[in-house]
């Protein structure tokens, strides 16, 4: 066994010296930065290795078998024979080995290692590109932007000098931002809050800390924000709170108190003082909205300093657009920072109607302690229950966050997807983007005579929708952008946890059984194709027993090797077509029945091994 080991590993290190360095000199690598020309070139040997390394293993094997049964064979004149049964356990203790260095370099080793030239490929224009969105957000006065861009540039040049330079001067930008007086009023509803929301902290005190609040707030004369907290205080309390009863007392009169205007210094102060109260009325009948553009004009406004109650409100009001709308600028970048594709899948509601769901592009960002999810390009088309066409909707943008949910339609999730579909201007009144829908098929040739069942009542409810919770768990989509891009794509293990939930969003589960079929029943595969070669060793093996191993029979092994690639790639698209036919026949057992089929292809393996004889 020694020596079938040496022959082995000797054949895969001069194979491995040999295929690296022809690429690193013939390779003609694509635009790359610098420092990761040589790392490129070392990478792509690597590949070019791995990628050869099943025939490289399978072809060595085989010789390693030829050269070491050449000699001590009379022990095996019979079959059966204790020697083959010897041999048999050598080979099967280097085959597990085997099998574990080809499974690991399947699984592990070529995905990242294609993943990592990939990020090497793209390296050039990512910081370019970078680099220029760093200066954009300079020139724009968004130093905290800027930074974050210029430390990605940073990230994917370390050595870049240009990288480094756009980095100090948009960190020393931002310095002088944060220690300048003039900043702490203009910067503060830039900066993410990693607190909770203000709703939330406040409404976290007790009733009769509310009512304190509010008594406060009167005494200062501050009514709006005295009304404010009598407001949260009435809601915090129940009938028999002692608390209420002073909590609407304090509500009424603080409201009495905002109807009448009081003196003014100059015009200015007036107007500020109505505005104020405009946007808090609008604020308390639910029209976020426009609460928000009164209040950021009132914050941005150069003749009146900013009140307190003025910045809470204003966080109140964005707060709850958030909730209803997302702001143009939080995709700007989506085509840099989008890091899923063509993502598509169909969900089934509890009265048989079907949601087909196509999405261009993805981007996640944490916020918030939380995570957001941006698409570019959503498009859904509903189905009824007999499958015909009830209507399409479309956005150029959404925005999709986790909406906590303990049961809908009789099934429980932790998190689902709430989907924002109306987009605004951070700072402009009036520019929305919303949802577009339509009743008409797409191949509708005659417009004139199509007629679609949806009454136009319903037409019309249906198309003031501008949010949607999907029935669906949020963490789901993850695996279902990996399972967009085909099976063979996914990580073994999130391959294996999806297979329940394909047919739910759309998929074919007996492409996904097959490939799981495939990946998991590779080791054994491998192991079958070893004891094939083994006896092919056996029935080979050099006869004369005087002659000794040489070095230069290596040099015949290349081209056994490139045989073996070719003959290997085709034993693997014939093992497919067997897992096809048995997830086929099996359908969810299929993973079962493959292992039994292919244990019985290794019994068979075996008995023919051992029963070889001299």
């Amino acid at each position: 066994m020694k020596k079938l080991l040496l022959i082995l590993s000797a054949y895969a290190v001069i194979s491995f010296l040999a295929i690296v360095l022809l690429t690193v000199f013939l390779i003609n690598p694509p635009e790359l930065l610098a420092e990761d020309l040589s790392a490129y070139k070392f990478q792509s040997g690597l590949h070019n290795y791995l990628v050869l390394l099943p025939a490289i293993l399978l072809s060595g094997f085989l010789m390693a078998c030829s050269v070491q049964w050449q000699h001590k064979t009379s022990n095996s004149k019979e079959r059966f024979s204790q020697g083959m049964f010897i041999r048999y356990r050598n080979c099967m203790v280097i085959g597990l080995f085997v099998v574990l260095v080809l499974f690991l370099n399947k699984e592990v080793f070529l995905f990242n290692l294609e993943n990592s030239l990939e990020v090497k490929r793209k390296a050039p224009s990512e910081l370019s590109e970078a680099i220029h969105t760093a200066r954009y957000f300079i020139n724009e006065q968004q130093y905290h932007l800027a930074v974050q861009y210029a430390q990605k540039a940073v990230i994917v040049s370390p050595g870049s000098k240009e990288a480094a330079a756009v980095l100090k001067e948009s960190s020393d930008l931002l310095e002088i931002e944060i220690n300048s007086e003039h900043s702490a009023d203009e910067i503060f509803h830039r900066v993410i809050e990693t607190q909770k929301p203000v709703h939330t902290r406040d409404a976290e005190n007790s009733p009769y800390e509310l009512v304190q609040k509010a008594q406060d707030a009167m005494n200062r004369k501050e009514w709006f924000e005295a009304h404010y907290w009598a407001e949260l205080a009435v809601e915090s309390c129940d009938e028999k709170n002692t608390n209420r009863e002073a909590a609407i007392i304090l509500a009424n009169d603080s409201w009495n108190k905002l109807q009448h205007s009081e003196a003014y210094e100059n015009e200015d102060e007036r107007n500020y003082y109505f505005k104020k109260k405009e946007g808090y009325v609008a604020l308390n009948s639910g029209d976020n909205l426009k609460a928000y553009y009164i209040y950021k004009n009132l914050l941005d406004a150069k003749n009146v300093k900013p009140t307190p109650d003025v910045k809470r409100f204003f966080e109140l009001a964005k707060e709850n657009v958030e909730s209803e709308y997302f702001f143009f600028d939080e995709t700007e970048h989506m085509n840099r920072l989008a890091n899923r594709h063509d993502i598509y899948f169909s969900l089934t509601e509890d009265d048989g109607t079907k949601n087909v769901i196509f999405i261009k592009n993805s981007m996640d960002i944490k916020k918030n302690g939380g995570l957001v999810r941006y698409l570019e390009g959503f498009n859904l088309v509903k189905y009824r229950q007999d499958g015909t066409f009830m209507y399409s909707v479309k956005v150029p943008f959404a925005k999709v966050m986790a909406f906590p949910s303990a049961d809908i339609g009789g099934k429980k999730w932790k998190n689902v997807p709430y989907i924002i579909l109306q987009s605004v201007d951070r700072n402009t009144e009036g520019l929305v983007c919303r949802a577009e829908y339509s009743f008409i098929e797409d191949d509708v040739s005659d417009i004139s005579e199509y007629q679609n069942p949806v009454s136009e009542e319903e037409q019309a409810r249906i198309s003031r929708i501008n949010s949607m919770i999907l029935p669906m768990n949020f963490d789901d989509f993850a695996a279902i952008s990996e399972a967009s891009a085909g099976p063979a794509q996914m990580p073994l293990l999130a391959l294996m946890s999806f297979l329940s939930k394909a047919t739910q969003y759309g998929f074919s589960v007996e492409t996904f059984y097959q490939c799981v079929v495939s990946r998991l029943m590779y080791p054994l595969f491998i192991l079958i194709v070893l004891l094939f070669l083994a006896a092919m060793g056996w029935n080979y093996r050099i006869e004369d027993k005087t002659s000794t191993f040489r070095f230069k029979w290596m040099f015949f092994l290349p081209l056994c090797t490139c045989v073996f690639f070719g003959i290997f790639e085709l034993a693997e698209y014939v093992s497919g077509i067997l897992n096809y036919v048995i997830v086929g026949l099996f359908g969810s057992a299929s993973v079962v029945m493959a292992a039994v089929c292919y244990i019985i292809m290794l019994f068979c393996a075996s008995v023919l091994f051992v029963s070889r004889k001299e």
